[in-house]
């Protein structure tokens, strides 16, 4: 399995100095493979416990094995398939058509009565499209809460009530994390919006509204690691935007 991926898998564990030190290693893979722990720890103005600490929670022995991991994912390649960008557009265009004509009434409804909006992903990418929405809905006027790390969540969930609204996103729905989450959010009867790959998952399981796309998910995509094109969630995010834009338009 690549870093990557492990990363995603238990991106609900990981800490701001945690999510600090992924995104060096990410940006500096080659350099990572020879550097010691004290020099990292040093770049990332961290312990040396907290970088052992980082790989433990990957399900890694250390950061030794984190470097072996990095050096085996460098030697993976694979060709490139032009079909790809073909069908990457065809699912991004009907994406685009579904959400034009989709109704979504009820979740514009819910987002305007919502005392308090909050906003959590299970991966990195998947936080940026909360930022994206975050920043958009301040032109608004409408204030979305971001969840920043593990520790933040339990805070969160001790104060949340049925007059709040949980917003997730997750590229397939099924992280490990996600059902006892919603377990206890349905338990406080929170609203919740899942926002993923259209499949047999538990947001669309267990989520008041889910709001999904489908996207091929390519395997061996190139250096071994697996895609699937990130633009939908930016889509959705778009159209959560301009119809929460039209519908408060009409009720004024």
């Amino acid at each position: 399995m690549k870093i990557n991926e492990i990363v995603e898998q238990n991106y609900d564990k990981l800490t701001e100095d945690d999510l600090l030190i992924w995104r060096y290693i990410e940006d500096n893979k080659l350099q990572c493979q020879s550097m010691s722990i004290q020099s990292l720890s040093k770049i990332c103005n961290v312990s040396n416990s907290k970088i052992t600490q980082f790989s433990k929670k990957l399900g890694l022995k250390g950061f030794g094995e984190l470097k072996l991991l990095l050096k085996w994912n460098k030697d993976s390649h694979t060709h490139f398939d032009n079909n790809i960008i073909h069908n990457s557009f065809a699912e991004a265009g009907n994406t685009l058509k579904f959400y034009e004509a989709a109704d979504l009434d009820a979740v514009m409804e819910r987002l305007y009565q919502a005392q308090n909006i909050y906003l959590y992903s299970t991966g990195e990418s998947q936080n940026l499209v909360c930022r994206q929405l975050q920043y958009s809905f301040s032109y608004l006027k409408k204030r979305m809460y971001l969840i920043q790390g593990a520790s933040e969540l339990p805070m969160v969930l001790n104060h949340i009530c049925e007059s709040d609204l949980f917003i997730i996103i997750s590229l397939s729905g099924n992280n490990i994390a996600l059902l006892p989450l919603l377990e206890k959010l349905n338990s406080r009867s929170v609203s919740t919006v899942g926002i993923s790959l259209d499949n047999d998952n538990v947001l669309k399981k267990y989520c008041t509204f889910f709001l999904g796309y489908q996207a091929s998910v390519h395997a061996n995509f190139i250096y071994g690691a697996t895609y699937s094109e990130f633009l939908h969630f930016y889509i959705i995010a778009a159209t959560l935007f301009l119809r929460y834009a039209e519908y408060i338009s009409s009720t004024q």
